[in-house]
Parts: C-alpha cells; sequence; structure tokens
C-alpha cells in the first residue's frame, strides 16, 4: 500500500520529488478512512524523513483518522504518531490528546514493560501532564516492571518524568531511587548526567540522597537530554 511505498522511499533513500510525494500525501488523505495505526504511523514517519512538508489539511486529515482509531491503536504506535508530528513541527490536537488518554486509561493495565514505557514517551514528547487517574495507572504500571527494563530505558523514564513535569507517587520514586542508584556502578558519564538533569528539573526534595551521590560522581558536562 501507500504507506509501505512511503517506508520503502526512506530505506532505500529514494530522492522523490516534492510533485511525487505531494501526490502520494493526496492519494493518502483520499484513502484515510482505510488506514490502519500501523499504516498512519508509517506515513507520518516516512514524510517527515523524507522532509516533507505536509498541507495543514491533510495534517488535520491524518489526526482526525488517529482520533477514529485510537481505540486499536497500540502505545509504541501511539508514541510514533505524536513524535512524527513533533518533529513535523505540528502540534498535537487536543481530540488526538484526549482519545489517547481515554483509551490508554482503560488498557494500561494489562500493557507489558515496553508499551507502559513508550506511553510515558509519548506524553513526555508532547510535554504533557496525563489527567490524574492515567498518571497513576502509567505508575502503577512502571512499578510492576521497572526492575526488568534495561538500564537505557530506566534513564529514559527519568527523562518523561521530567517532560511531563509531574511529581510521582512516593512509592513509584522510591523504587525508582533505589533501581537507579543500584545501577551506579555500571551507568556511564552521559546516563548519570540525564539523570541528574531530570532531577534538576522535577526538584523534589525526596530524591536528595540521590541527587548527591549522582553530584560526586559526575562532571558538569551539558547531558543529552537536555538537547531533547
Amino acid at each position: 500500500g501507500l504507506a509501505n511505498t512511503l517506508y520503502g522511499f526512506t530505506k532505500l533513500g529514494v530522492k522523490a520529488t516534492p510533485q511525487l510525494l505531494t501526490a502520494l500525501e493526496d492519494r493518502c488523505v483520499s484513502m484515510m478512512d482505510q488506514f490502519s495505526p500501523q499504516s498512519l504511523a508509517i506515513s507520518l514517519t516516512a514524510f517527515r524523513k523524507l522532509e516533507h512538508r505536509v498541507k495543514k489539511d491533510s495534517i488535520l486529515a491524518f489526526q482526525k483518522r488517529a482520533v477514529a482509531i485510537a481505540s486499536t491503536t497500540r502505545a509504541s504506535e501511539k508514541s510514533t504518531i505524536l513524535t512524527a508530528l513533533d518533529k513535523m513541527g505540528v502540534s498535537a490536537s487536543k481530540e488526538l490528546i484526549g482519545a489517547y488518554e481515554a483509551v490508554s486509561n482503560r488498557a494500561v493495565a494489562k500493557m507489558e514493560a515496553h508499551d507502559v514505557l513508550e506511553l510515558f514517551w509519548a506524553f513526555a514528547r508532547l510535554n504533557h501532564r496525563p489527567a490524574i487517574g492515567l498518571l497513576s495507572a502509567m505508575e502503577e504500571g512502571l512499578a510492576r516492571h521497572v526492575k526488568k527494563i534495561p538500564l537505557e530505558d530506566l534513564v529514559g523514564v527519568w527523562w518523561a518524568l521530567a517532560r511531563m513535569k509531574v511529581e510521582p507517587s512516593v512509592g513509584l520514586l522510591r523504587i525508582l531511587e533505589e533501581r537507579t542508584l543500584n545501577e551506579m556502578e555500571t551507568m556511564n558519564e552521559n546516563e548519570k548526567n540525564d539523570v541528574k538533569w531530570a532531577l534538576s528539573k522535577l526538584r523534589i526534595d525526596a530524591l536528595s540522597k540521590l541527587e548527591s551521590v549522582l553530584n560526586s560522581t559526575t562532571s558538569t558536562s551539558t547531558p543529552r537530554a537536555a538537547q531533547l
């Protein structure tokens, strides 16, 4: 289909002309009611990677379709769609954010670790603080899986919390702090600085011990998280 064609362009490094990309964009819009969550995510990501300036009306059509199929959209697809929009310089509509919040609130209790993380990152990229009920469910999901997630993803959780500007529950903070302290010997300089950056944004007194340890083991280099 169209999504696979666009994906092929990005994988093969095809230099499609603006005229061709516009024609494909128009074709996508005309067939939008047939798009699955995966097709939507692939198409938006491809247009972004191909540096194609998608028309405002087309962006609106993509977002309306995303709202319509939100209930069947996986957390990873939500994250991909929101990331593509963000990197295209487009703000996700209130309707889209609301739809994603509503369906995620019902589904998060059954999510695996990867999907919970994707949901955190999706809202973080929007600098959006989820509704209290959803945030609590996300925290519970993260607490269930935090011992299993890779170190890189653990650092990503701190980044997401800082971007969303939320103060997690004391229980989750303790779990995250303990896991991070246990990983201190295996963390590299960049990872430590990224966590330290997140803590500076969260400004939570209860994390003073973790912050003190990080300050004693890191330099003053600019963290990668500050550049995202």
